[in-house]
C-alpha cells in the first residue's frame, strides 16, 4: 500500500480543520518509533501530510475534494477519554513482566506504561501504530506476585475508547511488519507474546469478534489467520470460527492447553514448527 492510500485511509473520519498524529508509514519512526507524522484535512477537503522526522522525505497532498466528509463526528460508540497520568515502568515492572510473562524490555517500554496508582496501562494500537484509546489493569496476574497491588474496588480491566474505531490492539515483528500469520487473541500481553514470536498480534480486549474487526483484519490480506483465545474460551472461538472463519482464505482455531501469554513456546502452542 502506498504512503497516499494509508493516508487516505487512515484520515477515512478525520474532520475538517483537524489533525492526527502517529508514526510515519515509511520510516515507521525509526528506531524509536517517533510519533512524527501528521494528516490535517483543510478547510477544502485536502488531505496534507508530512514526517518530521530530519532523515525521512515524506510529504505531501492528497486531494478528496469529491468525496464526501462529514463536518461532525457522530461516533457510534461511548468515546471515554483516559485522562490520568502515564508514567513509565520501573525496573521491577520491567523485571516482573519478563519474569512472568516473558515480556522483553523494549516491548514492556513501549507498550506498558503506569497509572499514578500502580496500575498498569495498555495502549490500544491500530494497524498503523496510532493510540485508539487504552486499557487500565489491575496487576492481579496469578503466578508470581507484581510489584503493586490492586486498587480495592477497581474493576480487572477498564477500557478507555479515544475514538470510533474497532476497539482491538495490533502488535507487529520487529522483523516483518503485517506479517503474513495473524493470530487473533483476547488481551494485549498475548498479542505482545505472539509479536515477538514474528507474526502480527491482535488483541481483541475480550473473547468476541464483529463485523468491523473482521473487516479491518481482512483489509490487509493475511496468509493465515489463527483465532487462539484463552484456553478457557475454545467453545467461543469455535462459534465465532463458524461465523467468521470464511472471511479469511486461510484460517484455522488453535486449541490450546494454557492462555498463550503463560506458555513457553508461542509457536509449538499454536502449532506453528519454528520455535518462538
Amino acid at each position: 500500500m502506498s504512503v497516499r492510500e494509508e493516508v487516505r485511509l487512515l484520515a477515512m473520519d478525520l474532520p475538517l480543520g483537524e489533525t492526527m498524529k502517529g508514526i510515519c508509514p515509511r520510516c515507521e519512526g525509526g528506531s524509536s518509533n517517533e510519533a512524527s507524522f501528521s494528516i490535517t484535512r483543510d478547510a477544502s477537503n485536502v488531505l496534507l501530510y508530512n514526517c518530521y522526522r530530519a532523515s525521512c522525505p515524506t510529504g505531501g497532498a492528497v486531494h478528496v475534494s469529491g468525496e464526501l466528509i462529514q463536518t461532525k463526528w457522530k461516533p457510534r460508540s461511548i468515546i471515554n477519554f483516559y485522562t490520568g497520568e502515564r508514567l513509565p515502568l520501573r525496573p521491577e515492572d520491567i523485571a516482573y513482566f519478563y519474569n512472568r510473562f516473558g515480556i522483553n524490555k523494549s516491548a514492556a517500554a513501549k507498550f506498558i506504561s503506569r497509572t499514578e496508582r500502580g496500575e498498569y496501562l495498555f495502549p490500544v494500537m491500530s494497524p498503523q501504530q496510532y493510540e485508539r484509546g487504552f486499557v487500565v489493569r489491575q496487576p492481579a496476574w496469578k503466578g508470581i506476585k507484581p510489584p503493586n497491588s490492586p486498587v480495592v474496588g477497581k474493576k480487572k480491566a477498564i477500557l478507555y475508547p479515544h475514538n470510533d474505531a474497532p476497539m482491538q490492539s495490533w502488535y507487529f515483528s520487529k522483523s516483518a511488519r503485517y506479517a503474513s500469520t495473524v493470530v487473533i487473541v483476547e488481551d494485549a500481553l498475548s498479542a505482545i507474546r505472539v509479536a515477538q514470536a514474528g507474526m502480527t498480534g491482535v488483541a481483541l480486549l475480550g473473547a468476541s469478534l464483529n463485523n468491523d474487526t473482521v473487516r479491518e483484519i481482512a483489509h490487509y490480506k493475511p496468509k493465515e489467520v489463527i483465532l487462539a483465545l484463552d484456553a478457557d474460551a475454545t467453545d467461543q472461538a469455535f462459534r465465532l470460527g463458524r461465523k467468521y472463519g470464511l472471511a479469511f482464505p486461510n484460517f484455522r482455531v488453535a486449541i490450546l492447553e494454557e492462555d498463550l501469554k503463560d506458555t513457553t513456546f508461542v509457536n509449538a502452542a499454536l502449532g506453528i514448527r519454528r520455535d518462538g
